[in-house]
C-alpha cells in the first residue's frame, strides 16, 4: 500500500488546523459579492468563473473536496458586505476572500481585513484609492487610473473639445471621474458640466437637461449597466445626438436589451485577454459548462480562485501555516502567474500590474472592437 497520499492529507489537515480553520476538514475561501440587485450580474459572473476554477483546477494540486467556497451575497451594500467579512472570519474560520465586487465595498472592508489579516483578493473592483487600502487588499482588475487614461484618450481619438460627464456617486465613477478631469486639464478639453447622481436614480432628466443647456460634443457615461440603460435611453428622448463614451461596464447584453436603439455607436473601452493555450483550455470548459462565452468578469473570477488553490498547494507543500499573512506574503511575490485573463503580477501595492484594453462600440445591436 502506498502511504504517501495518506501522510499528505495528514499534513494537509494540520496545516488547516493551525491556520485558516475550517469545519469538516476543508478549507474555506469566502466570496462576497452582489447576487441580488441590480448589480448582481457581477457577483454571478464572478461566481461562474470561482465555480469552474474550483472544479478543474483543485484536481490539479490535490486539493479535490477539500476546498469550500462560501457565498455570502452583500446586494452592492457596504454595510453587508462588512458584515459578511465579520461573519465568514468569525464563524468559518475565512482568512482568504475572493471580493468584494464592488469598489465602494472593498473600501468598506478593507480596515477589518488589515486588522484580522485577511485577504481580499478583488476580481472587479477598480477605484484608485484600492491602492492605499491596506497591505492585505488586492485587485485583479486593471485600476480607473489606467482605465481612466484610456477613456480620456478616446476625446483625443475622435477629436472631441467640449465634453459632459455624468456619473455615479460610487468609489467607481468617482474614481474616473477623477482621473478624467486630470487627464482633460492635461491635455486641454473643455470639460462644460459634469453631472453626479446619487445611488437609486431613476429620472434622469434633470442631470440632462443641465448637460443639453452646456452643448457638449460628447458625453462621457460613468456607471453600472441598469443606470447606463436608463441613461443612454432618457439622452435619446431629450434628443441628445453626440457622442457617447462609456467604460468598460458598458458591455452587458441587459443594455442592449433594455436601451436597445439608443445604444448604437456608444463607444467604450474594455479588457482584452491575450490568446494563449490557458485562456482557449478553460474557454471552452466554460462554454461546456454553462453553454455561453466566457466575459472578462468569469476569467477574473476563475483566477482570483485559482491563485488561491496555487498559493494554498504552494503553502502546504512547504510545510507553511495557511493563513492571511502567509498568503498575503505570497501574492506579493507572485511572478507571471498564468491566469486565464492574462500573464499577473502585483505591484508593491497590490494592484495588478497593467494589462491590455481596447476601443469597442456598439453597431445593429452587437458588441465589436472599433475598427
Amino acid at each position: 500500500m502506498n502511504k504517501k497520499p495518506f501522510f499528505i492529507i495528514i499534513i494537509l489537515l494540520l496545516l488547516i488546523i493551525n491556520g485558516c480553520n475550517s469545519h469538516n476538514n476543508t478549507i474555506n475561501i469566502g466570496h462576497i459579492g452582489p447576487m441580488t440587485g441590480d448589480d448582481a450580474l457581477y457577483g454571478l459572473w464572478e461566481k461562474e468563473g470561482i465555480d469552474l476554477a474550483i472544479s478543474y483546477e483543485s484536481s490539479n494540486y490535490n486539493l479535490k473536496d477539500k476546498i469550500k467556497v462560501l457565498d455570502e451575497d452583500d446586494a452592492s451594500e457596504p454595510t453587508k458586505s462588512v458584515n459578511s467579512l465579520y461573519k465568514l472570519y468569525s464563524n468559518d474560520k475565512v482568512c482568504m476572500v475572493i471580493g468584494p465586487t464592488l469598489s465602494s465595498s472593498v473600501l468598506a472592508c478593507a480596515p477589518v481585513a488589515n486588522e484580522k489579516q485577511i485577504v481580499l483578493l478583488t476580481p472587479s473592483a477598480q477605484s484608485p484609492k484600492l491602492k492605499t487600502a491596506g497591505d492585505f487588499i488586492f485587485q485583479l482588475f486593471i485600476s480607473s487610473s489606467i482605465e481612466g487614461k484610456y477613456l480620456s484618450s478616446l476625446a483625443d481619438t475622435f477629436k472631441i473639445s467640449n465634453i459632459a460627464i455624468i456619473s455615479h456617486s460610487s468609489d467607481y465613477g468617482i474614481g474616473i471621474l477623477e482621473v478624467l478631469k486630470k487627464e482633460f486639464q492635461h491635455s486641454n478639453k473643455n470639460i462644460v458640466d459634469i453631472e453626479i447622481y446619487p445611488k437609486g436614480t431613476t429620472d434622469y432628466r434633470t442631470f440632462i437637461n443641465k448637460i443639453n443647456l452646456s452643448k457638449p460634443e460628447a458625453i462621457y457615461i460613468l456607471s453600472f449597466p441598469n443606470d447606463l440603460a436608463k441613461i443612454l435611453l432618457q439622452l435619446r428622448e431629450n434628443n441628445y445626438e453626440g457622442q457617447i463614451f462609456a467604460p468598460d461596464s458598458f458591455e452587458d447584453n441587459y443594455i442592449l436589451k433594455i436601451a436597445k436603439n439608443a445604444t448604437d455607436k456608444v463607444i467604450y473601452i474594455y479588457p482584452t485577454i491575450p490568446p494563449s493555450n490557458k485562456y482557449y483550455s478553460i474557454k471552452e470548459k466554460f462554454f461546456d459548462r454553462y453553454n455561453k462565452e466566457m466575459n472578462y468578469y468569469n476569467a477574473v473570477g476563475y483566477d482570483a480562485a485559482a491563485l488561491y488553490l496555487y498559493i494554498i498547494n504552494k503553502l502546504y507543500a512547504k510545510g507553511i501555516v495557511i493563513d492571511g499573512s502567509s498568503i498575503k506574503s505570497e501574492l506579493y511575490n507572485i511572478r507571471d502567474f498564468e491566469g486565464v485573463s492574462g500573464i499577473i503580477n502585483f505591484d508593491e501595492n497590490g494592484d495588478v500590474i497593467e494589462r491590455p484594453m481596447e476601443i469597442r462600440i456598439v453597431e445593429n445591436g452587437f458588441f465589436k472592437k472599433f475598427k
